[in-house]
């Protein structure tokens, strides 16, 4: 893995990335694609560019992320959208995919 590498060149999104969203909701999926776009170059910080980031690549699994590396995602994260994640919030509980952090992100930025 070649860590620490930076590579924002786009990486494709799934096309199942709207899942469960009325097309007409526009709004909704600018900001699922918005949270996807910066969510991106956060993960290519810490896995490199070996694997393709789309919203159903496996944190652990596809990316290789270990829990070093999601402890610093989510510090990342945090700063990105300048925010605070407890980590006791239930809602991280069943997190293992990029579109689960990008849904969940979600969730805590329509909170706000």
């Amino acid at each position: 893995m070649n860590r620490g590498s930076l590579n924002l060149k786009k990486k494709p999104m799934s096309k199942d990335f709207t899942r469960g969203l009325d097309p007409k909701d526009s709004m909704k999926i600018g900001l699922l694609y918005g949270v996807f776009e910066r969510v991106q170059p956060l993960i290519d910080e810490i896995v490199g560019d070996e694997n393709p980031i789309t919203m159903d690549a496996r944190l652990t699994d596809d990316l290789g992320m270990d829990s070093l590396d999601i402890v610093e995602f989510i510090m990342k994260i945090e700063k990105e959208f300048d925010l605070t994640i407890d980590d006791a919030d239930p809602i991280l509980n069943d997190i293992k995919t990029v579109g689960d952090v990008v849904n969940a992100l979600k969730t805590i930025i329509l909170k706000k």
